[in-house]
This record gives structure tokens, C-alpha cells and sequence, in this order.
């Protein structure tokens, strides 16, 4: 069995601490710590994304390790919000930095921001209900609050899941999360 979660959002009397502890007693657990990832590891994801050359290759890991420290979550919002803006071609297999230098890092409020920006303004308000229910939620109960027709609402969950930002937690298409 493999569990992942995040040590520092569970509280010290949170039930899977009393497991683990009980089972790293028993010898019955291996835990492996994640930290984040270094400038080799963003290359090797950056060379599954484009073609340039290996030179290249390196500096974008290098600027995308400084824009993200190594979090995967952060860079995995860096690389969204690059690819949405157009530096990153997934055809043709290229990256084209918009900055100049790293003097204008985004932090991952103005990235989180610059993609919730491109939304409709329809999904940007089904993105803001739902983010006020809590981090999962039900497409009905998001129509109901927001006081919109379903087919919009549903439209609007699906271009909340094409940008990835909720996806689909039931194959019926009617639980979301974060």
C-alpha cells in the first residue's frame, strides 16, 4: 500500500500520524520523504516537453527551478500558465521564454492569477463559488449558488477541468475537486 500526504497539514493528534507511528514501530513502514526537486530533475521534465537543445534545455529548468523552488505544485502551475500563454508549443515542441531575465519572477499568487485571468468570466465565477464551498464540491450545489442554468454551470466546470484547475472525482462527472 502507498499513502501520500502532506506532513505539515496534518495536525499532530490527526489519526494517519497514530498509524504511521504504530506501524514504523512494527517495522511494517518505509517512508520516503519527498523534498523538492533539483534543477536536473525540472530538466528531465523540461526535455519531455520540447526538443531545444540541450543548452537551452538547461537554462529553462534553471529559470522554472528559481520561478517555482522546486515545488512541484508551483511548477506544474508555471508550466500551465506558460503553455496557456503561448511560450509553451506543444506542437512544435518549443519553448519561447516571455521574460527577459529572472528579475521578474511570477510568485504563485500572480501565476495562479494570470491563469484565472484567461478564464471566461462565467468560469471565473463558478472557480470563485466553488472555492468558497471548500475543495470538493458538487456541480449542483455550485448551480444552486451561484444561481446559474445547468448546462452553463456544467460548460463551465468542463473548462475549469481542461485548464486543470478542479478535475473530476466521479465518473458521472458530478463531484469536483481542487
Amino acid at each position: 500500500i502507498l499513502a501520500s500526504y502532506r506532513e505539515d497539514e496534518l495536525a499532530r493528534t490527526h489519526p494517519l500520524r497514530t498509524l504511521r507511528r504504530r506501524l514504523e514501530r512494527e517495522q511494517l513502514l518505509r517512508t520516503i520523504a519527498l523534498g523538492p526537486l533539483n534543477t536536473a530533475a525540472i530538466e528531465e521534465i523540461v526535455g519531455q516537453l520540447v526538443d531545444d537543445e540541450p543548452g537551452r534545455r538547461t537554462a529553462i529548468a534553471r529559470d522554472l527551478h528559481d520561478s517555482s523552488d522546486g515545488n512541484p505544485f508551483f511548477l506544474s502551475e508555471v508550466i500551465a500558465d506558460e503553455r496557456e500563454a503561448g511560450a509553451l508549443d506543444d506542437i512544435a515542441r518549443c519553448w519561447q521564454r516571455r521574460r527577459a531575465s529572472l528579475d521578474a519572477l511570477p510568485s504563485l499568487t500572480s501565476t495562479l492569477g494570470a491563469r484565472l485571468d484567461r478564464l471566461s468570466a462565467r468560469a471565473r465565477s463558478i472557480a470563485e463559488v466553488a472555492a468558497v464551498i471548500g475543495r470538493s464540491f458538487s456541480a449542483e450545489l455550485v448551480r444552486e449558488v451561484s444561481g446559474g442554468d445547468e448546462r452553463s454551470t456544467l460548460d463551465s466546470l468542463e473548462e475549469l477541468v481542461d485548464r486543470r484547475l478542479v478535475r473530476e472525482v466521479d465518473a458521472a462527472g458530478t463531484d469536483f475537486a481542487f
